[in-house]
């Protein structure tokens, strides 16, 4: 018996903002994209996107809870994929902005498949949702063979700022500005509930449940900016595909979605250089930057 919450909430309140299997799956039924809002995974062919939702929850909100047959009782974060190869499988809590697109091009392509985007690599059916194993009665498949679970994180400076120079003025648009400035997204931002946020800049914390008193206990977690391509060697041996294969897939395929921003200490100082604007990302990712232990000065 599922003890979380009916279907479509859950897809209202995902529309708010270190283990993998691969047998072959019917597009139809277990595509993750299907239930993944198209904020999250958006490109340049996709329509305009909202800015916020009218979603509302905390943390409990974003675990799901299955009673087992065997008497035992499993949380996942409801927005988590399974990743499958053969009979092994692994959880991913993905997020926007941290390495995302990477991830399922070089997952498609360790799987022989050879998507002509990272669009079209979430779409190619390897995936499965934890809402669509919900809404399909498939609860049990959670509750045996998941041996490893992972999410990444990313210095929400980094982050905002990517997100910003990614979609903000050409998919997604800060109400009553046509042109937003950096300054004018991060004070929109500093009013919105973190349950109605856009995927791109939604709270890792809030997402993914990284802490908290009912924090999900991943396996590991990644960090974006550490020995990146090292970590999904790591990732996909658990699927029983040699490190040596992921590391040729990743050189030969690239970082999907790298876009303009840098890392730099100077290019932060560049970037927030309005004090009352340098106060918003301590504020609204304060679990992110605890978490993940991030310094705005490295």
């Amino acid at each position: 018996m599922v003890r979380a919450m009916i279907a479509s909430s859950v897809l209202m309140l995902f529309r708010g903002g270190a283990a993998l299997s691969s047998v072959r799956v019917e597009k139809a039924s277990t595509n993750a994209l299907q239930y993944f809002d198209t904020d999250m995974f958006a490109n340049k062919s996709e329509p305009l996107l909202k800015f916020t939702t009218g979603a509302r929850g905390g943390e409990k909100d974003k675990l799901v809870s299955i009673d087992c047959p065997s008497g035992k009782t499993v949380t996942f974060p409801h927005d988590g994929i399974l990743l499958e190869r053969g009979p092994k499988r692994i959880l991913w809590c993905p997020n926007a902005k941290v390495g995302t697109s990477t991830i399922y091009t070089t997952f498609a392509h360790l799987l022989g498949e050879h998507p002509s985007s990272p669009g079209e690599a979430r779409s190619d059916g390897q995936q499965t949702s934890i809402l669509n194993l919900l809404q399909e009665g498939r609860m049990n498949k959670l509750c045996t063979g998941i041996t490893f679970s992972f999410t990444v994180i990313r210095n929400p400076w980094d982050r905002i700022r990517s997100a910003y120079l990614d979609k903000i003025n050409r998919v997604i648009f800060v109400p009553g500005h046509g042109d937003a400035s950096f300054n004018q997204f991060l004070m929109a931002i500093s009013k919105t509930d973190p349950a109605s946020m856009n995927a791109h800049w939604q709270p890792i914390s809030h997402r993914c449940v990284t802490t908290g008193p009912n924090r999900f206990h991943y396996s590991k977690v990644y960090k974006l900016e550490e020995h990146f391509e090292e970590s999904l060697e790591e990732v996909f041996s658990h699927l029983d595909i040699a490190k040596s294969r992921t590391r040729a897939a990743i050189e030969k395929i690239g970082r999907k979605n790298v876009g303009n921003s840098d890392h730099t200490i100077e290019s932060r100082w560049e970037a927030y250089s309005d004090p009352a604007t340098r106060k918003v990302i301590p504020e609204i990712y304060h679990d992110d930057i605890e978490f993940g232990r991030y310094k705005f000065t490295s």
